[in-house]
């Protein structure tokens, strides 16, 4: 397949804690003719992602986020009117010099401070956001030139495929969890529509094997008193997201339930989804190898 396109690829970032951390690779999402077309692509993506993420919580230091040191950093938004905040940050050890847990940095946290007070960069940011202009706005992700979600390059076109991926749940004793993305391989086709045919097919047979081997009723059925809620929903998607969930946006909460014999069936620890709401196959479009 002669010639080349432009690719918009999203960056590889994982959340960790209330961080996320970029790693290595990168998925290709689209795929333009011509640069313009997909930098506009780039571009909506781009600023999809940055209306729901906190980028003072991006990266480990700040040499990840801003090639400006925090002092011209401070300056650049003043330069827009942006009030600076103060900060009075929870340390690292308690008054016995012992490393915090996460809960007691969790608890000191939470405590109330005066206003115009903030523990850091990210919580100023939490708490502020939607009192700041659009152009204020814009000049702190301008400083953050070093935290991007995605990418446009140019590479040889080559024949796609349309990947059908079995998502591989794992058990810790008391839910299941999937990997963050991908899956293993399943088979694969020339078009998306017969891709999604076969994976919804695939998706139908593993839930009825799934109800069988968790012992579930039978679909659309009475579910029996005191069944609980840890049978019905063991699924936690964690990381994952669904496939038509904005990647960088919220997760998807569960619906609330009404569980014969559970005054609070929220009231549990472990899985939130049923098996008739999660995947366990998905299509990913991949490039074939040159010459495919």
């Amino acid at each position: 397949m002669a010639g080349t396109h432009f690719v918009v690829s999203r960056a590889n970032w994982r959340a960790a804690n209330e961080t996320r951390v970029r790693l290595g690779g990168e998925t290709r999402v689209a795929a333009f003719d011509t640069f313009d077309e997909a930098e506009r692509d780039r571009a909506s993506r781009e600023a999809a992602a940055r209306a729901h993420v906190n980028p003072f919580r991006c990266g480990t230091l700040w040499a990840d986020r801003s090639h400006m040191p925090e002092s011209v950093f401070c300056d650049f938004l003043e330069d827009v009117d942006i009030v600076l905040p103060l900060f009075d940050p929870v340390g690292d050890t308690d008054s016995l010099g012992q490393p915090l847990n996460r809960y007691t940095r969790a608890m000191m946290e939470a405590k109330p401070l005066p206003e115009g007070v903030y523990r850091s960069w990210a919580h100023w940011w939490d708490k502020c956001r939607g009192s700041l202009a659009p152009n204020q706005v814009a000049r702190v992700w301008e400083a953050m030139d070093r935290l991007r979600f995605y990418s446009v390059s140019e590479r040889p076109k080559r024949a796609v495929a349309y990947l059908v991926l079995e998502i591989q749940w794992n058990y810790n004793d008391e839910w299941f969890y999937p990997p963050a993305e991908g899956g293993a391989p399943h088979t694969a086709y020339r078009t998306r529509a017969r891709a999604e045919e076969e994976c919804a097919r695939l998706n139908a047979q593993a839930r009825e094997q799934w109800r069988t081997q968790l012992n579930l009723p039978e679909a659309g059925a009475p579910v029996p008193v005191g069944f609980g809620a840890h049978n019905l929903f063991p699924f936690d998607m964690q990381e994952r997201r669904f496939a038509d969930e904005e990647p960088f946006g919220p997760h998807r909460e569960p619906p609330k339930r009404a569980i014969p014999g559970e005054d609070d069936p929220e009231d549990y620890e472990g899985g939130c989804f049923g098996v008739d709401e999660v995947p366990f196959y998905e299509v990913r479009e991949i490039e074939l190898p040159e010459g495919s």
